[in-house]
């Protein structure tokens, strides 16, 4: 059947507002829809879900759901518009995407998850191209797809007895279109530009490193950045001929008040805005042992250079709140997460004092009293909100040419500053 925009809208009982979530571009979408679409077959749902390696459970639904799309023309000609918005027009924005419809009364609210599951798949065979057109063995690109799981276990979490993912998650997956989310071991990587936060310098004669914030940030009293903050002090940076004159961030994650003078005689610039480094993105799942944060960031410079030989890199950066700059205390010093975090060089990153309860829990906004304490994080982490801690992102960035030396805690042990 050949459905208008309007038409199409009013058949899947859409509000104005839902209608206008997801129906730019309807209208090109549908003159182009094609008469077989291959990812609405239950062939295809059963390979993405060998590929992406889902639980056992997940394949009859998604089948299932599949085949209830494939079966109705309205569900068929909106899956082929998304499709489109998404992976045929990857600048269009998604920042709606969150919003979408679930087509709960079309498909029950059990399922109607796998709708945007299949959708989450549909990118594979484009990724697989972009690694093939690489040299990147497919060993490596299946193990390019732990963030599938991950969004099923968080959509999980917060819907019991239901199952697929979240529209919120989609726009992951356009990192795929070029191929450039790589998993080697532990981590995820992309090579991106370095953010405008901070400028490193490194000393020449003993290549002690420091990083300087940008100016103008109002940092609290324990030199972190509050969001909404409407009080504390404010970093400086100034560069003369000679000298850099700016608020130097330690290497435990916090700035220092007192402005530090970097001759420039003595100090080199390592590292600033724009030049490219590799993001690493930490999957959740699975232990993270120092050894095994090592290992995979040591994997990298070879695998990057075989394979993306036209994009050279200065260093790993990223933010997460994994990084909190005190997670010592509510994990302990000897947790994975401490133990790799005094190997980095940790940065203050804009933060809530809530970061990352969303993907610990499933959701980011909740009453501490209310949730689970089914594991040891989950547990830590609230028994330091109750007691009126916080939970705080930060960034870290290492130098490529300093990553032989983590292990040894570098940017510590040389630091050149007092605390």
């Amino acid at each position: 059947m050949s459905w208008t925009a309007d038409a199409l809208l009013a058949e899947l009982g859409l509000n104005d507002e839902q209608a206008a979530n997801v129906g730019e571009g309807l209208a090109e979408s549908l003159a182009c829809q094609p008469a077989h679409q291959p990812t609405l077959t239950p062939a295809f749902a059963r390979w993405g879900h060998e590929f992406a390696r889902l639980r056992l459970e997940l394949l009859e639904p998604l089948v299932r759901t599949t085949e209830r799309i494939a079966a109705d023309s309205a569900l068929t000609a909106m899956f082929w518009h998304q499709y489109r918005w998404l992976y045929d027009q990857p600048d269009r924005p998604l920042d709606r995407a969150g919003a979408w419809p679930t087509w709960t009364d079309r498909l029950g609210a059990a399922e109607c998850g796998c709708y945007y599951l299949l959708l989450s798949l549909a990118v594979l065979p484009r990724m697989i191209g972009r690694h093939a057109e690489r040299g990147i063995p497919e060993a490596v690109s299946r193990e390019c797809t732990t963030h599938f799981r991950e969004s099923t276990r968080l959509y999980e979490l917060t819907r019991p007895g239901q199952v697929g993912v979240a529209p919120r998650i989609l726009f992951w997956q356009r990192n795929h279109l070029a191929g450039r989310l790589i998993q080697l071991g532990r981590f995820e990587y992309m090579l991106r530009p370095f953010p405008d936060r901070v400028t490193v310098w490194r000393r020449k004669a003993d290549r002690a490193v420091v990083a300087l914030a940008r100016p103008g940030e109002l940092y609290n009293a324990d030199g972190y950045l509050d969001a909404g903050a409407i009080e504390g002090w404010r970093s400086v940076y100034e560069e003369t001929d000679r000298s850099v004159t700016g608020t130097a961030i330690h290497p435990e994650g916090h700035g220092l008040p007192d402005p530090v003078i970097l001759d420039r005689a003595e100090w080199e610039l390592a590292l600033h805005s724009g030049q490219t480094i590799l993001e690493v993105h930490i999957p959740a799942g699975g232990r993270m042992s120092l050894d095994a944060a090592l290992d995979s960031m040591r994997q990298a410079p070879a695998f990057f250079s075989r394979h993306f030989p036209e994009q050279p890199y200065v260093g790993f950066a990223t933010h997460s709140w994994i990084l909190d700059p005190r997670a010592w205390e509510w994990l302990g010093a000897e947790s994975n997460m401490a133990r790799w975090s005094r190997e980095l060089y940790l940065t203050p990153y804009p933060s809530h004092g809530r970061d990352g309860l969303y993907f610990v829990f499933g959701e980011a906004e909740y009453d501490p009293a209310t949730l689970p304490r089914d594991t040891s994080l989950k547990r830590a982490i609230l028994a330091h909100l109750e007691a009126g801690g916080a939970v705080r992102a930060a960034g870290f960035f290492v130098l490529l040419d300093e990553l032989d030396q983590l292990g040894g805690q570098p940017y510590r042990r040389l630091w050149p500053f007092g605390d």
